[in-house]
């Protein structure tokens, strides 16, 4: 690292970086945000999530560890640095198995920040791994769920250099590394809450788990939660067309929560009945298309056949397919059971955990529910892109009714998809 002051030119424009610091250290003091996830003020830079990517006089290289000096041509906001950025969160997203619903750490996570701030609304550019990892609740006031891990290695190194305890390390090469504690369990070793690893700032998803203080801010008021603009989507009017434009709604896998937030555009259904009507769908009740449809909109995913069956229907006569909600997406809270799926016989391992051993249930004829009128359970629960192509996803559990508007307010105008960032969310 340079001994003295030296300027570099990050986009155009020049920065000025005291002696020894980084391309993000010296973005970070002229006030210039550069995403990251591994890197964390107070713990030694590693460089391992390559989020805070640059290019450097034409080279990619992470800004966390990338010195500054004199010269220097650093590309930062430009559309390929972005793309690789959204590409290295997404299979993050995939990698793992980060159900922001049901996730202690959302609206406090940085990886679901990171996304917003991104823009990511098609995660399903790569296909979900859903691993099965261990969870860890043997010590009293901490919980591990290495479902969550991103693998950033903030809590190793603030075991290891700043508690001096080195509770944390990684095991496994490659896609299999994964972080472990130097005992059988966490309670077998000397953690405590008061260690830096275990602070709140330190784990940036919800990996690391402080007991007795979960879900207790809440939503709106949560570190990364973005107060709505008072009145957003709703200023937004449908460009009448030539003709009314046909819908068709259904609901797979999932709670129908989405089908209720679509509701929620409110007074705003009598502009919506002006350039459209509903066909099959259960808002009215009509079970079969009657002719073709130009917008289609799936809540749920893919549990049994007769969802694949439907999905399969919608893509036929759909000129456009949107995935509405967490569930089509990524599957959603249904998805959970491909947790407990992983044997040579999964569909046996389901059927017995709900209906045999699940201990919120009296069976006491052992029987497992096998009348032919049922729809077969496929292996695993599927998203609706892993079944038929889709055209656009509509991220959130369920999507506002604001959000819901404004896709239907462009679809329908023939726009393009645009969702404002405050709209965006995952939980």
């Amino acid at each position: 690292m340079s001994d003295k002051k030296c300027t570099f030119t990050l986009d155009g424009k020049e920065i000025t970086s005291q002696p020894g610091q980084t391309i993000m250290e010296a973005c970070d003091d002229a006030g210039i945000h550069i995403p990251r996830l591994c890197d964390v003020e107070g713990l030694r830079h590693q460089g391992s999530c390559r989020v805070c990517t640059v290019k450097v006089n034409g080279c990619t290289t992470s800004s966390c560890t990338q010195p500054a000096e004199e010269g220097l041509v650093v590309e930062s906001e430009t559309e390929e640095i972005i793309n690789l950025r959204r590409d290295v969160v997404r299979m993050l997203f995939h990698e793992g198995n980060h159900l922001c619903p049901i996730c202690e750490a959302s609206g406090n996570c940085e990886l679901q920040a990171t996304a917003y701030d991104l823009g990511i609304t098609q995660p399903t550019k790569f296909p979900y791994l859903q691993p099965v990892r261990s969870l860890d609740a043997s010590h009293p006031d901490i919980a591990l769920d290495t479902n969550r891990c991103i693998r950033c290695g903030r809590c190793i190194r603030a075991s290891q250099d700043v508690d001096d305890k080195g509770i944390f390390g990684y095991t496994g090469r490659g896609i299999h590394r994964n972080v472990a504690v130097n005992g059988d369990n966490l309670a077998d070793t000397n953690a405590s809450l008061e260690d830096v690893a275990f602070s709140p700032e330190i784990c940036p998803v919800g990996c690391i788990i402080r007991k007795k203080v979960g879900f207790s801010t809440p939503i709106g008021k949560r570190e990364f939660d973005d107060p709505m603009p008072e009145g957003n989507g709703k200023q937004k009017n449908i460009k009448p067309t030539a003709q009314k434009k046909r819908i068709a709604t259904t609901s797979l896998a999932g709670c129908f929560g989405c089908h209720m937030s679509l509701l929620d555009i409110d007074e705003r259904v009598l502009d919506l009945m002006k350039v459209a009507e509903f066909d099959r769908s259960p808002l009215n009740d009509i079970k079969k298309f009657t002719t073709r449809c130009d917008i289609g909109l799936i809540e749920g995913g893919c549990c049994n056949e007769e969802n694949v069956h439907v999905l399969q229907e919608f893509r036929k006569n759909c000129d456009i397919l949107v995935a509405v909600g967490q569930c089509a997406i990524m599957g959603g809270l249904p998805v959970m059971r491909n947790a407990i799926m992983h044997s040579d016989d999964p569909l046996k391992d389901c059927f017995d955990e709900a209906y045999i051993n699940s201990p919120y249930i009296q069976n006491d004829r052992h029987r497992i529910p096998d009348d032919p009128a049922l729809p077969l359970i496929l292996d695993s629960v599927y998203s609706t892109v892993d079944v038929v192509k889709v055209d656009y996803q509509i991220p959130g559990c369920p999507p506002s009714g604001d959000m819901l508007w404004q896709t239907l307010s462009a679809l329908i105008a023939g726009e393009p998809e645009s969702l404002p960032k405050e709209l965006i969310k995952y939980d």
